[in-house]
C-alpha cells in the first residue's frame, strides 16, 4: 500500500485540471502543464481533488501509484508557483532565494 498515494493531490483556486485523451492538464496562474497518463493506474478529478489509484492489483500497478500521485502534485505545484532549482532546492522564488544565489555565485567568483 502506498501511504503517498492514498492521499489526493488538492486543486488550489485560480488551477483548473482536465484529463482527456490519455492525457492530464494542469492550468494555473503560472502556465500549462501536461503529462501522459499510465495504463496502470486510474486518475480522477473529484471536485477539488485528483486521486490516484492502482489500476489492477499487480505490483507493477502498485509500484507506479505513489509514484504518479507525485507527478500529479508536482503538475498542480508547477502551475500554482515557479520554481528555482538554484542553490537551495526548497526554495520557491522569492527576494530570498534571489539573495542566495547572489552569495552562492559570489563565492563561487572570489
Amino acid at each position: 500500500m502506498s501511504r503517498i498515494g492514498k492521499k489526493p493531490v488538492a486543486i488550489p483556486s485560480g488551477v483548473t485540471a482536465n484529463i482527456e485523451e490519455g492525457t492530464l492538464s494542469v492550468k494555473g496562474p503560472k502556465g500549462t502543464l501536461s503529462m501522459g497518463l499510465s495504463d496502470l493506474v486510474d486518475y480522477k478529478i473529484d471536485g477539488e481533488e485528483i486521486t490516484v489509484k492502482p489500476a489492477n492489483d499487480t505490483k507493477a500497478a502498485r509500484s507506479h501509484w505513489g509514484m504518479q500521485r507525485t507527478l500529479v502534485s508536482n503538475l498542480v505545484e508547477g502551475v500554482r508557483r515557479l520554481y528555482q532549482g538554484a542553490g537551495n532546492h526548497r526554495c520557491w522564488l522569492s527576494r530570498q532565494c534571489a539573495g542566495q544565489e547572489a552569495q552562492a555565485s559570489a563565492r563561487l567568483f572570489a
